[in-house]
């Protein structure tokens, strides 16, 4: 696909990877991946790992985290509201509360993301990617029961080089990029990254004219690499970022189902009759604010192995601003809801070097997290058009904080039976512990929840049989587990201080905890080389899925976490490269799944209010007309939610020298054969193909510079982006039309 067509061509390497991630392409051309924490050849890794070059995602467009899922067949990057929630083979969360962390576990240089919106960022100076498909409940253990997302970026280096760009795009796109590193001393390297974007908005605004505010975007990143003697070295690396966003609000009511739909045609206020339209009486905006420090150390160890560490602090902040009826009227919104986030994050890990046939790998992992909002605020109004602003008619909402406390601990080892027969046994052990604070408005204070604290513990264990019938070829047969801790639903908890007791108790009926995911996964397949010119890989899967964690959102009364029964997907997953000539490179990868729910008897859904069910209108408590009610359906048999039957995606890569200068051309094509996003397939995204296009031209006698234009989502196809479906409206929003720009590019 997008990867190199270099699979395998020398001896395969098995090199300790430290958390500064030590992967790419070696001198050989061969792609080295870290998806088993060590420096592997990806031809000898036994999984299913999409590996990305910086240079390749360039080519392709990929600016920022969201648009891997254009380059990476299996996986989508769908939000809910502002919060990213990435789907390898059909394994997503499903909400976003508190202690919800992603089912996908994102790295960034060696360090876990615990955020979902978070998870949002540039890619600047990214340098690879790998996206690990399949549960991770071994070596990269939390909560990664679809797949793990690894993301390195340019690390320090003692020879000067650097890269500068500036592009412009339509929508008045203005983004600035760059990175440089260099020696600071003989054993002091040091790199610092740059990017600015600022865009106008998509979307129409039929109230005020023109459009929503668009992207506003800065990040800077800085790295110090200590090479103190021998192959010990410390990279300390410290980051922040500033992302205004209104993209993911400035949506509307999927078919004009909204509690305040009926309400804006009494009033005559405009609403969205096509996409990339808006009509809210709020601004929407989203703001988000991350920062982290981190240490990572690699520290051989005589002839035993090598240790590496990692010790690293991060901290999120986001502001919504979200009008929660979908229109022009005054009624329901998010009137003041921000979410804070830290953690501090301790790992160590240790590879050992080959004892005869053994290799051995070990690690623990500590994990502090705190997230609260600070605070969460829905407000009902009086249903005035804008711009009128009536008094408030009613609020609901609370201060709410989880705490948690992971623990993991786990090992592996590899054993050669024979030289072409490798036999790989390990597990992870998990504990979280977390407790929950709060207080229902107009309280300020929180306050323990007088059940106490819940612990969540699980093993899970992996296992891989490797035949390698020669160097550049692998056969692999795996079983393995992932396990997506359980939590304690903050919005559910509402303590409140019993002046006479002395102490907190229960205003409201707690729910129970959700208990936790866990997917078996069972998985055959091939890499490897028919020849020079034709490498591929193809993996046949199979993942039993059970108490699948779902989230159904209702903003006044109380959001709420069910377990689902049990779920099965079965699949295909194909990735190829096809070198023409030197210098044409096609690519084609697809993942084909069939991911049902088998037992699912009570999933909550939201379906419109009056809509005739056995020839009655359908009402409930929690809504009015115009939106939706909450009700208990049998989605037994029901495809499961994010998990389109097909994604393909293809590519092709020319390049040429020619005697004033080198030209190039690239094109990737994204295909979804569609997917609904509730258990009841009510909200459908149909099928649709996304094309990314480049061409460049680098004169001979401007050497290091690269000129171009560019061209994303050249169909020109609406699709959705977000929902958050709830009782009050079908909030959706679209994903980026038609883009398209110039770029200079100065690199040495």
């Amino acid at each position: 696909m997008l990867v190199s067509p270099a699979l395998g061509q020398t001896a395969a390497t098995s090199l300790p990877a430290p958390a500064t991630a030590e992967a790419g392409v070696n001198l050989a051309g061969e792609i080295i991946v870290t998806a088993q924490r060590r420096s592997e050849r990806l031809v000898d890794v036994p999984m299913s790992v999409a590996a990305l070059s910086g240079e390749t995602l360039a080519k392709a467009g990929v600016t920022n985290t969201l648009e891997l899922a254009q380059v990476t067949p299996g996986l989508e990057l769908p939000m809910y509201g502002a919060y990213t929630q990435p789907s390898i083979r059909g394994i997503s969360s499903a909400g976003s509360g508190l202690a919800d962390s992603s089912n996908v576990a994102t790295y960034v240089d060696g360090v876990y993301q615990p955020s979902q919106s978070g998870q949002l960022a540039d890619l600047p100076n990214v340098e690879s990617v790998q996206v690990l498909k399949g549960p991770q409940g071994a070596l990269y253990g939390q909560n990664a029961t679809g797949g793990a997302i690894i993301i390195n970026t340019i690390q320090p280096s003692f020879t000067p080089k650097g890269l500068l760009s500036a592009s412009y795009g339509n929508y008045d796109d203005k983004a600035v990029r760059g990175w440089v590193t260099g020696p600071i001393t003989s054993q002091l390297a040091g790199a610092l990254a740059a990017a600015f974007e600022d865009r106008d908005g998509f979307n129409r605004d039929l109230l005020r004219g023109g459009r929503d505010k668009g992207l506003r975007s800065h990040q800077v990143r800085g790295k110090l690499l200590w090479t103190p003697v021998g192959e010990t070295s410390f990279t300390l690396n410290a980051f922040a970022t500033k992302r205004y966003d209104s993209t993911p609000y400035a949506g509307q009511a999927y078919n004009n189902v909204s509690i305040a739909t009926p309400v804006a045609a009494f009033f005559g206020t405009p609403l969205p009759t096509e996409p990339h339209q808006f009509a809210h009486n709020l601004q929407p905006d989203v703001r988000i604010r991350t920062a982290g420090v981190s240490l990572l150390g690699k520290i051989p160890v005589a002839d035993i192995g090598t240790v590496s560490t990692v010790t690293a602090y991060g901290k999120v902040k986001v502001t919504d601003f979200q009008d929660s009826d979908e229109t022009g009227v005054n009624l329901a919104a998010l009137s003041d809801f921000v979410v804070k986030q830290h953690d501090i994050i301790q790992e160590v890990n240790f590879l050992s070097r080959k004892f005869g046939g053994l290799t051995v790998s070990a690690g623990l992992f500590y994990m502090f997290n705190a997230e609260k909002y600070d605070p969460y605020t829905f407000t009902f109004y009086g249903g005035a058009p804008y711009p009128a602003t009536p008094p408030p008619v009613a609020t609901f909402g609370n201060h709410t904080q989880n705490k948690r406390n992971y623990y993991a601990g786990y090992i592996e080892g590899n054993y050669e039976l024979t030289d072409a027969l490798t036999l790989t046994l390990g597990g992870r052990y998990s504990s979280e512990r977390q407790k929950v604070y709060g207080a229902a408005l107009p309280d300020p204070n929180m306050y323990p929840d007088p059940r106490g604290g819940f612990t969540f513990n699980k093993f899970t264990p992996r296992g891989v049989v490797r035949y390698k019938p020669n160097e550049d070829a692998t056969v692999y047969a795996s079983v393995s587990q992932g396990f997506k801790s359980g939590f304690v639903d903050a919005n559910a908890v509402h303590p409140c201080y019993d002046a006479t007791l002395g102490r907190a108790t229960q205003c409201i009926p707690p729910t129970d905890p959700v208990r936790p995911e866990v997917v078996t996964a069972y998985e055959v397949g091939y890499k490897g080389r028919l020849s020079d010119a034709f490498s591929f890989s193809v993996a046949v899967f199979h993942d039993d899925y059970k108490n699948i964690q779902v989230f159904v959102y209702r903003p006044s009364t109380g959001s709420q976490y069910l377990n689902a029964a049990k779920a099965k997907i079965d699949g295909v997953d194909f990735d190829s490269s096809f070198k023409v000539s030197p210098d044409l490179t096609l690519g084609l990868g697809a993942v084909v799944l069939d991911a049902k729910y088998k037992r699912f008897a009570n999933a909550q859904a939201f379906v419109p209010y009056g809509t005739l069910i056995d020839g009655v209108p359908l009402t409930c408590a929690d809504s009015f007309p115009g939106g939706n009610c909450s009700v208990s359906v049998d989605a037994s048999g029901a495809r499961m939610m994010r998990a389109p039957k097909l994604t393909l995606t293809a590519n092709v890569d020319y390049e040429h020298q020619l005697a004033w200068g080198r030209i190039g051309a690239s094109a990737n094509l994204k295909y979804n054969s569609g997917f609904y996003f509730d258990p009841v397939e009510d909200i459908k995204q149909g099928r649709y193909t996304l094309l990314n296009a480049q061409l460049f031209v680098e004169p001979a006698g401007l050497r290091g510079v690269r000129l171009s234009v560019y061209g994303k989502n050249l169909t020109n196809k609406d699709y959705l982006a977000s929902v958050l479906e709830s009782t009050v409206s079908d909030a959706v929003s679209y994903a980026a039309p038609r883009q398209y720009g110039v770029q200079v590019e100065y690199r040495f």
